[in-house]
C-alpha cells in the first residue's frame, strides 16, 4: 500500500469513530455555565451544555480511530502487493459513505433539536 492510501485511510477511519461516537451519544458531562462546574447528570431547571462533552468523547474516539488505522494500512513502499488500487478505492468508499451518513444524522438531530 503507498503512503498516500495509508494516510487517507487512516484519516477517514479516524473521522469515522469519532462521528460515530458523536452520533451514538455516550454518557457526557454537562457544563453549568452560570454555576462555572461540570455534572454528569442533567438538571432540568437549569441551562447547560452537553455539546462539550460530546465532542471530547469524539475527539477521543477519533485518536483512538486513528491509531487503529496507522496499525492497519501501513505504508510498504517496499511491498506494494498488499492492497491493489481497487481495494484501497472500495475500502474509501465503504468509509466516505458511512461517514456522510453519520453527518447526515448529525445535521438531522441539530436541525430537529433547533427547529423541531
Amino acid at each position: 500500500m503507498q503512503k498516500e492510501h495509508a494516510n487517507i485511510l487512516t484519516a477517514l477511519l479516524a473521522c469515522l469513530f469519532g462521528l460515530a461516537l458523536y452520533d451514538l451519544q455516550p454518557p457526557k458531562p454537562y457544563f453549568y455555565p452560570l454555576e462555572g462546574v461540570w455534572r454528569w447528570e442533567k438538571l432540568s431547571d437549569r441551562p447547560a451544555m452537553g455539546w462539550y462533552g460530546r465532542v471530547a468523547w469524539s475527539l477521543i474516539a477519533a485518536t483512538v480511530g486513528w491509531g487503529v488505522g496507522k496499525l492497519i494500512f501501513r505504508a510498504k513502499p517496499e511491498a506494494t502487493q498488499g492492497l491493489s488500487k481497487s481495494k484501497v478505492y472500495f475500502i474509501t468508499t465503504i468509509l466516505l459513505v458511512t461517514l456522510l451518513w453519520c453527518l447526515a444524522r448529525i445535521v438531522l438531530h441539530e436541525w430537529n433539536a433547533l427547529y423541531g
